[in-house]
């Protein structure tokens, strides 16, 4: 749930940024159901990649991030333009949740010890023996 939340503040971020920069108002009510939805998405293709399974392998993640992020451009694609806002929102997004994931499985590795310890090839091979 801390990933959820983080992944979503990093996306509002990302929206009220681009409507100060582009001097344009995203309707609030697309805003407070598609951002959600994004971070859901990004989340459970996260979690179904494997990028929460121990030990650590940060190309999960990577993958994660990339799938939820086609899944999103195709869902938007399908949309009617009165409810498509924008795809840099999406490829921004895509973007700061693959940084995140990165960063802090990093941070975890060095902070948390062996319980979120990220692997190498070698010791994946060594680690399933």
């Amino acid at each position: 749930l801390i990933d959820y939340g983080l992944i979503l503040l990093g996306l509002f971020l990302i929206s009220f940024q681009y409507e100060k920069t582009e001097e344009i108002n995203i309707p609030d009510d697309l805003l407070n159901y598609a951002i959600p939805i994004y971070a859901g998405i990004w989340f459970l293709t996260s979690l179904f990649a494997g990028g929460y399974d121990r030990p650590i392998k940060l190309w999960k993640n990577a993958v994660g991030a990339m799938a939820g992020t086609g899944i999103i451009l195709m869902i938007y694609a399908l949309l009617s333009k009165d409810l498509q806002f924008s795809r840099l929102i999406i490829l921004l997004g895509g973007l700061w949740v693959l940084l995140y994931y990165t960063i802090s499985r990093i941070l975890f590795h060095f902070t948390l010890g062996n319980q979120y310890r990220i692997v190498k090839r070698k010791e994946l091979v060594n680690y399933y023996s």
